[in-house]
């Protein structure tokens, strides 16, 4: 690796410690995927025959542009030492080890990996995946010797269908700096870069290739020059509704219904309530799916009344309940029925 030329984003990443996880995550043409084939060839080196390195996109098109950068890295590193297995997508090498490129996109197609082992995961263009659980499950698949350590690499723009949970999880960290995350129980270090950190491009001419992409979307262009994770995308309402913003406690009895009231004689109370304007109003408001998801709010508007010893100004809209049916990982797929 003393032959090749590095960024200064690249040397940084790779001296953060193997014992962290590594979200890279920034702007368009930071050298993000190259970084990973970096990590990829720094593996090999150091662990031999012990390296299981799975490299992930969502789909077996997306692999084509990695493959083309590990077909130059491995050619001037190991020359014929390094062989590559087109059609099951796997590079080996002399003394042991080996990095597939894979797949993954539905829970079927996980089946693939389950009860497989693999010491570095590496998931390119996470922002992909609008639900994470897929890419949290492959934990599960991390497993190794004592002295070699385990990981997880992810690589995403900001911008895309995993906008939102990429954002909440890595990217609105305080960057170069180790902290914990919760759902993977795991320290991480958040590395951002853009297309300014890449001295291996024409920087003018990229800038200008990504302003005539999205003229009319001025916000995705600042996400995408800027790395700025801090806009709103994928969901209007994605920050809004998260738990931990949640302004009241959980309803668990409606005001002016008493508890042990059944669903049923709910449902039928509510026209009747409704004729009062100077009483507690609700809807039910859905929107069916089959294909795509179906969603069913349930809403109070408060004629400007306590409940549970807060006051709700008159006209308040309280969501109290909803439910959502979607495939498991899939939350823009219905359930087809």
């Amino acid at each position: 690796m003393d032959n090749l030329k590095l960024s200064p984003f690249q040397n940084n990443v790779l001296q953060i410690p193997e014992c962290y996880d590594k979200f890279l995550g920034g702007g368009r043409g930071g050298a993000k995927s190259f970084t990973l084939a970096l990590e990829a060839l720094r593996h090999i080196e150091q662990y031999g025959q012990q390296a299981k390195i799975l490299y992930l996109r969502r789909t077996y098109k997306g692999l084509a542009d990695f493959e083309s950068i590990l077909f130059e890295l491995f050619t001037l590193v190991y020359g014929r030492n390094a062989r590559y297995n087109s059609s099951a997508h796997v590079w080996s090498f002399k003394d042991g080890g080996f990095i597939e490129l894979g797949q993954l996109e539905t829970e079927t197609d996980y089946q693939k990996y389950q009860g497989r082992s693999f010491t570095l995961l590496m998931i390119d263009e996470c922002g992909q995946y609008a639900d994470p659980a897929l890419l949290d499950r492959l934990r599960s698949n991390l497993r190794g010797p004592a002295d070699i350590p385990i990981r997880m690499i992810l690589a995403a723009n900001p911008g895309g269908p995993g906008h939102h949970w990429l954002a909440q999880r890595y990217a609105l960290k305080k960057p170069w700096a180790p902290f914990f995350e919760e759902k993977s129980k795991r320290e991480w270090v958040t590395c951002p870069s853009t297309f300014l950190d890449n001295p291996f491009i024409n920087q003018s001419e990229y800038k200008a290739q990504l302003e005539s992409s999205c003229p009319a979307d001025p916000e995705l262009l600042r996400a995408w020059l800027q790395g700025d994770w801090a806009i709103a995308r994928g969901a209007f309402f994605a920050t809004v509704l998260d738990e931990n913003r949640n302004m009241i406690e959980h309803w668990s009895i409606l005001p002016g219904i008493q508890s042990g009231t059944s669903t049923q004689n709910i449902l039928d109370f509510f026209p009747n309530r409704c004729q009062h304007s100077n009483e507690w109003e609700f809807y039910i408001c859905m929107d069916y799916g089959s294909s795509a998801p179906c969603v069913v709010y349930l809403v109070a508007k408060s004629p400007g009344r306590f409940h549970k010893g807060q006051f709700f100004p008159r006209g308040s809209i309280i969501l109290v309940d909803e439910l959502a049916t979607n495939q498991p990982g899939q939350l823009n797929k219905g359930l087809g029925c």
